[in-house]
């Protein structure tokens, strides 16, 4: 019994592992548009936007996005999301 048991198992592992996440928004602009202060949770905001750049130990998410080329410099946006009582509560953006 055991033997016929077991490629389902390998099975269902194997689909589990390696399956795509979710692709990041290409910019801060459209990340933003997916959640909503005082309802999105930090799991969800995983869940949407996927692993973040930085998690301060404040709980915080941070998230980088490449934006436009100045001359030879490609510019940086970063966007912080802050939680309270486990929803977002603010979002902060900078360039650099």
């Amino acid at each position: 019994m055991w033997l016929f048991l077991l490629p389902s198992v390998l099975a269902l592992v194997a689909c589990g592992r390696g399956a795509p996440a979710e692709s990041r928004p290409a910019t801060a602009a459209a990340a933003i548009k997916h959640v909503q202060l005082n309802q999105t949770t930090p799991a969800e905001l995983r869940s949407t936007l996927g692993p973040p750049d930085e998690q301060p130990a404040d709980g915080s998410l941070v998230y980088r996005f490449a934006g436009r080329h100045r001359g030879d410099v490609q510019e940086t946006e970063t966007v912080h999301f802050r939680f309270a009582d486990g929803h977002l509560t603010k979002i902060c953006r900078s360039r650099s």
